[in-house]
This record gives structure tokens, sequence and C-alpha cells, in this order.
């Protein structure tokens, strides 16, 4: 087989996982990038590691937390209540 043969081989193949590659982080990149996708990142966070969700973004923490009390996120309010009652029991 001539080397110019091979070398159009490898040449196609690098370009196709090339396009595969940029194909799956373009999907990524929209997904992460939806307003509601970032929220339910946050709140997953605050859920997770709330002293390090708070140290990433303190701003945006300290306006979800004023909103949570004013009852603008309504059942997620009671969600946040529960879960501060179980860390609470949970250190006894």
């Amino acid at each position: 087989m001539p080397k110019a043969f091979c070398a159009c081989i490898r040449l196609k193949s690098a370009q196709k996982k090339q396009a595969r590659i940029s194909a799956r982080m373009n999907r990524l990149n929209k997904y992460y990038a939806k307003p509601t996708e970032l929220f339910a990142r946050f709140v997953e966070g605050l859920y997770i590691d709330e002293a390090r969700t708070q140290a990433c973004a303190p701003h945006a923490t300290q306006r979800f937390l004023e909103l949570l009390e004013s009852g603008y996120y309504l059942e997620l309010k009671h969600v946040f209540e529960i879960l501060q009652n179980k860390n609470i029991l949970a250190t006894f």
C-alpha cells in the first residue's frame, strides 16, 4: 500500500475524530448554557456543599437566599427547611 494512501486514511480518521469531539463539546456547551440547567446545578451545589457554593458564587448565593426567604421559590423553601432539619438531626 502506498504511503500516501496510508497518510490519507490517517488524515480522514483524525478528521472524523475531531468532528466527534467538536460535536460533543458543542452539545455539552449548549446544555450547560441553558438558564434552567445553570439554576439546577446551582441548587444542587447548595444541597451538596453550601459552603463551597457560597465561596464560588457569593452574590448569586446571597440573592438566591433572599428570594428564597421572601417566598419567590414557593415549595423550594420547604425542601431546604427539610434538608436543614435532617442536617441538624444528623449531627446529634
